[in-house]
C-alpha cells in the first residue's frame, strides 16, 4: 500500500471516532438519567469541610463484637421457664375465636 491510500484510510477513520465520540458525550449530557433534587444534592465537597471531625473518627478506638452471648443472659432467675402458649384470641385466623369475642361484645 502506497502511502496515500493508508492515509485515505486514517482521515475518513479518525473522523469518524472523533465524531463518534462528541456525539455520545453529547447524548450522554442530554438524556441525564439524574433528577435535579438528586443533582443538587451531589454537590462538590465545600473547602470549609470539617477536617478535624474527620481526624476524630480516625482516632476513636475500634470495638471488636462478641460473637457469642454470656451465659448468664442465657439462663434466667428460673432455669425452668415454661413455653407459653398463645391464646385463641391472638390467632387472627382462627374463625372461631373471631366470632366468640364478636358475640361478648354485643
Amino acid at each position: 500500500m502506497k502511502q496515500k491510500d493508508i492515509l485515505l484510510i486514517l482521515v475518513p477513520t479518525f473522523v469518524m471516532v472523533l465524531l463518534w465520540v462528541v456525539f455520545n458525550v453529547y447524548h450522554s449530557h442530554v438524556s441525564s438519567t439524574i433528577s435535579e433534587p438528586i443533582n443538587k444534592q451531589i454537590d462538590p465537597i465545600p473547602e470549609s469541610f470539617d477536617l478535624q471531625g474527620l481526624e476524630g473518627l480516625k482516632k476513636r478506638v475500634r470495638l471488636e463484637p462478641i460473637y457469642e452471648i454470656p451465659e448468664s443472659l442465657l439462663s434466667g432467675p428460673n432455669e425452668e421457664t415454661p413455653t407459653e402458649e398463645a391464646s385463641p384470641s391472638a390467632d387472627l385466623f382462627n374463625e372461631e375465636s373471631v366470632a366468640t369475642e364478636g358475640a361478648e361484645g354485643i
